[in-house]
């Protein structure tokens, strides 16, 4: 009987001994890769504004920019708008001064859109944005053996 168990440990042993941490296999690579999705794998829509957001007529019907996604936004209940007159400030005010009060299309956090509306990481730092999921490894569909690099056949 103690023979058994010895002879059943060394084999777990050998098994354990072959599937390494750091031996590439599927396991292994979707093991790593979602370890680092679970700190830099959120899935977010980047707004890169603070609400309310006052998007001017001539703007609203523009096929790029913040209009046409706010308009998504406020179709999936995230965003309020209501048309108002306001003043909108741009990047060129210092040099041109600020434009009189116009037309715009005010957009504002519904409760559902202040659960998803977060600060999160950009390009040139700190940005905002609607984040909706959350990525993941579902298979390793291909790789390659680990290749030496460096030396000489």
């Amino acid at each position: 009987m103690r023979r058994f168990y010895l002879v059943s440990i060394a084999n777990l042993l050998l098994l354990a001994g072959c599937n390494t941490a750091k031996k590439p296999n599927d396991t292994n690579f979707t093991k790593a890769i979602n370890e680092y999705l679970t700190k830099h794998g959120v899935a977010c829509t980047v707004i890169g504004r603070q609400f309310p957001i006052d998007v001017p007529r001539s703007e609203q019907s523009e096929q790029y920019g913040i209009g046409p996604k706010l308009a998504v936004l406020e179709q999936a209940g995230l965003v309020h708008a209501s048309d108002i007159t306001a003043v909108v400030h741009g990047m060129l005010d210092p040099l041109r001064g600020s434009t009189p009060p116009q037309p715009v299309k005010r957009y504002e956090l519904t409760a559902d859109g202040r659960k998803y509306f977060q600060r999160i990481p950009g390009t040139l730092g700190q940005t905002s944005g609607f984040c909706y999921g959350q990525k993941g490894v579902d298979s390793i569909v291909k790789w390659t053996d680990p290749a030496t690099v460096g030396t000489s056949s």
